[in-house]
């Protein structure tokens, strides 16, 4: 079942996490059931690193990455005409889909938009920032032959389709737990 490791920086939880993956390929568990979500890119390469140090003979690694790595991996695969958006790409799309605000307004409305898809709440409809956002929305998807997709879009997608990937990884290993927004934490469980 769940397992939640309290400790402090430096306290040695990653290595902990690397241990448990470790431990269940040793027992024989397939590295395609594993799963290990970590914060950033970096993080997710060293504990393939540690991984591949500790077990020299295994040639199939468990997949270590961000929810945001996860998630473009999987929607590539299945809607290959999406082109992500860096964040300051999403922005000057945010703003030339809300061209009529002043630019200091735009930005006010981006970062509240941004809050509201991270914490799960919709904005009420009919307000200024629902009709941005559904100006966004449609500026993303105007093209046929191509789909704009922001970070945020990454874990609406993979929220989405999480009932889909049920029963994919049988062990689900998330490092930096603590740190989970409301829609990461909606993801994993």
């Amino acid at each position: 079942g769940p397992v939640l490791i309290l400790a402090g920086p430096g306290a040695g939880k990653t290595r902990v996490l690397v241990g448990r993956l470790q431990g269940l390929l040793e027992k024989g568990a397939p590295p395609q059931e594993l799963l290990a979500v970590t914060f950033t890119r970096r993080a997710a390469g060293e504990l393939r690193e540690r991984l591949g140090a500790a077990l020299p003979r295994l040639s199939d690694l468990p997949q270590c990455d961000t929810l945001h790595g996860l998630a473009w991996g999987l929607l590539r695969a299945t809607e290959p005409q999406s082109l992500l958006l860096a964040e300051d790409a999403a922005l000057r799309l945010f703003s030339a889909a809300n061209a009529h605000m002043p630019a200091r307004r735009l930005r006010s409305l981006w970062d509240a938009l941004s809050l509201a898809r991270e914490t799960q709440q919709t904005p009420t409809a009919g307000s200024e920032l629902a009709k941005a956002a559904h100006r966004y929305s449609q500026r993303k998807t105007a093209r046929s032959d191509l789909r704009y997709v922001d970070y945020a879009d990454l874990l609406d997608w993979l929220l989405e389709h999480a009932a889909g990937l049920n029963g994919r990884w049988r062990h689900v290993l998330v490092d930096e737990v603590q740190d989970l927004s409301p829609v990461q934490l909606a993801v994993l469980r």
